[in-house]
């Protein structure tokens, strides 16, 4: 049978009963117990019981607000926030909690910058990084853009490069451009200038040996000059004549000596203007202008290298008379040597 209270204001429950207000409510001061069906608003329950066996059943919906999570809810009335389903990933990194269609994460799309010691470059574009964004400059600097590349120039280049290192000790912009401007012109070297250190050394006079002009004739055997004059003073063996040169500044010559019995072989160079106004064109005159000395005292043939005859005092363009001399320092019976006489100029 159907049981329902319609407009009692309170019938208070005593052994089992149940009361309801003047709204039709119902409430239970014992327990409910219910063998049949419990109508509610139109819907029919079966097996209530609020002992806890089976509260409600399962097709009943909640009408009322969220339950909150201290009662043991969610506090919302959707899923969309804390079911696992709904937590997608965008692509920034970051998640949505609405079941949106998930989208991988990509570097471009993450804000920020990966640093240095954490295996990133530390920016956000490759302008610093990237090797075909490398580009020279005028100057041998680099461009980390992308720049159009410009190649390097010495003008452009500051600073110096040392003489020890090939350069001019100054800045070659500068430098450069006046040495050739002061120096060459259209057919070489100006009137007045000269090579200085680009003339090291030239030979001006050497022993030779040539064959005979018969067949079969094979070349002579070099000059041997021997010396044993017993007042120990030098005695004339060669004389040339040599055109001196403005970039020449040292004379010197180099010849094969050797003694026989306890003497000491001496050759010496001497350089003498030549007299133009006596009787021999091609003698000396005046004093020596300069000089050097070779010696040797061994029995066997070595290799003897004079010193230095500075000639930078001598006019340019005049002509010299060179003398290679020869002594023997003992008495008659010792004798001195000499053969593959060299005799050469340098520059400073």
């Amino acid at each position: 049978m159907a049981f329902s209270f319609d407009k009692i204001k309170d019938l208070i429950g005593v052994n089992g009963t149940i009361g309801v207000d003047l709204l039709g409510s119902a409430r239970v001061r014992d327990d409910l117990f219910v063998s049949g069906y419990l109508t509610v608003g139109g819907n029919k329950f079966n097996g209530l019981n609020i002992n806890g066996v089976k509260a409600i059943d399962k097709d009943v919906k909640w009408k009322g607000t969220e339950i909150e999570i201290s009662k043991g809810g969610t506090g919302t009335t959707t899923d969309t926030t804390w079911n696992n389903e709904k937590i997608t990933t965008n692509a920034d990194g970051t998640l949505n909690y609405d079941g949106k269609t998930a989208i991988d994460p990509s570097i471009e799309s993450i804000a920020g910058t990966l640093t240095v010691d954490k295996g990133g470059t530390g920016a956000t574009a490759n302008t610093t990084w990237l090797n075909s964004k490398i580009t020279t400059k005028t100057d041998g600097t680099l461009n980390y853009d992308g720049t159009g590349a410009l190649a390097p120039s010495l003008a452009s280049i500051p600073g110096t490069v040392a003489k020890a290192q090939g350069g001019f000790g100054a800045d070659a912009s500068t430098v450069s451009v006046a040495l050739i401007a002061d120096n060459l012109e259209a057919g070489g070297l100006k009137a007045g200038r000269t090579l200085g250190d680009g003339l090291e050394s030239q030979v001006i006079f050497h022993d030779y040996g040539v064959a005979g002009t018969a067949s079969g004739d094979t070349v002579a055997a070099s000059t041997i000059w021997k010396e044993g004059d017993a007042a120990d003073t030098y005695v004339i063996k060669v004389v040339f004549n040599y055109q001196h040169q403005t970039e020449s500044v040292a004379m010197k010559f180099v010849a094969n000596l050797r003694i026989s019995g306890s003497s000491t072989a001496t050759a010496k160079l001497e350089v003498y203007a030549m007299n133009s106004g006596g009787t021999s064109a091609a003698s000396s005159t005046g004093g020596v202008l300069a000089s050097a000395t070779a010696t040797h005292n061994a029995a066997t043939y070595a290799m003897a290298k004079s010193g230095v005859a500075d000639i930078s005092g001598l006019s340019n363009g005049n002509i010299y008379r060179c003398e290679i001399s020869l002594k023997n320092d003992r008495a008659a019976g010792d004798f001195s040597f000499m053969t593959g006489l060299v005799v050469t100029t340098a520059g400073a």
